[in-house]
């Protein structure tokens, strides 16, 4: 609506009736939208300029307002100045896509890396600071690229990854102008891969040894599609327990998952309709089962997770209403599915989570 070629006042009426329904104070906008003296002043100066015919000088002096913050917006009517938002203050510091579409797939390019981590970042600068410091640390004696996706981080991490960026050539950032959700932004950094293994980890996992020689060689058996240390069994497609010492699973938790990219062409991506982290990790390894690939978890794998923020800093109830979503999503798409199970049964149906 905002967008569109209705009149001014229309849009303005139209928002001020969102906001008595929503309750988002958009009433109280214009008081931020108040100017310092200075650069009042400095509009005035160049509403004179303007008026002299001086152009040139007050365009360089519109060029300073902007630089100083501020977005200069000349109408038939008066000239207004107003401060530049956050958001516009980011947009003229790096890129930004609005959804996975928007990323050119390399999966049927050729590999360059042995490695390819993905890592999905939602606020939290130190987790993903951690996360990140520690698969340099133990790459060593392995070609390794990092692609991390800023999903629409609110605090320091945007800044944090550009940083880092700036020391590791192998590291892509991908900055998401919104949280366009966790299957989507993992899909952006599993098609922007050129590793021949693809590593998907959460900033709450920590890798604290040799992790690459292992994954490598368990995934060099192309009956295993999926690998990771968090291995999760069902006999019933209600309750995922979190069991497998080493062996075969029924699923992966996405704390650290671990695939071969050249499967992701015959297995596809995520499915985006999971915005919410939970069960999605579940609902993929699924995809990989029904293609004929199986699970394989190895617990003694040198890894440490931390507190998981995403989990943490939500209510019971907005805990439970996301995952149940989630699960009933995967029901939909694999409840008839027991013979993908080790047990190869299921006894019916309820809701049930893993954290």
């Amino acid at each position: 609506m905002v967008r569109s070629d209705l009149p001014g006042q229309a849009k303005l009426s139209l928002l001020l009736d969102f906001d008595r329904m929503f309750g988002l104070d958009l009433d109280t906008v214009p008081s931020s939208y108040q100017l310092p003296e200075s650069i009042v002043t400095a509009a005035a100066q160049r509403s004179t300029l303007r008026e002299q015919v001086n152009f040139a000088t007050a365009d360089t002096l519109r060029e300073e307002l902007a630089t100083s913050g501020y977005v200069v917006q000349d109408t038939p009517q008066a000239t207004r100045i107003r401060p530049k938002t956050p958001l516009e203050q980011q947009e003229e510091r790096w890129d930004w896509v609005s959804s996975s579409r928007e990323v050119e797939s390399a999966l049927d390019s050729p590999d360059l890396y042995d490695f390819t981590f993905v890592l999905n970042a939602y606020n939290y600068a130190d987790d993903v600071s951690r996360c990140i410091r520690a698969m340099r640390n133990h790459s060593h004696g392995f070609s390794v690229e990092i692609i991390a996706i800023d999903n629409g981080s609110t605090d320091e991490t945007a800044e944090w990854l550009e940083g880092y960026k700036d020391q590791d050539p192998h590291i892509q950032v991908v900055h998401c102008d919104h949280v366009i959700g966790d299957a989507a932004g993992k899909n952006i950094g599993v098609k922007l891969s050129r590793g021949k293994h693809v590593i998907i980890l959460d900033a709450s996992t920590e890798i604290t040894g040799d992790v690459l020689g292992t994954i490598a060689e368990q995934l060099a058996d192309e009956t295993v599609g999926i690998f990771g240390p968090y291995g999760l069994t069902t006999d019933d497609m209600q309750h995922f327990h979190e069991e497998v010492e080493k062996g075969e699973a029924d699923a992966m938790q996405a704390y650290c998952m671990a695939f071969r990219r050249e499967a992701v062409r015959n297995v596809g991506l995520m499915h985006e309709g999971f915005r919410f982290y939970r069960n999605l990790d579940i609902d993929y390894c699924f995809q990989f089962k029904e293609k004929g690939y199986r699970v394989v978890a190895d617990s003694s794998l040198p890894m440490v997770r931390h507190e998981h923020r995403q989990w943490t800093e939500l209510d019971d109830a907005q805990r439970d209403e996301m995952s149940r979503k989630n699960f009933g999503r995967f029901l939909r798409r694999w409840g008839n599915r027991p013979d993908l199970l080790i047990s190869g049964s299921a006894r019916g149906f309820e809701t049930g989570f893993h954290h």
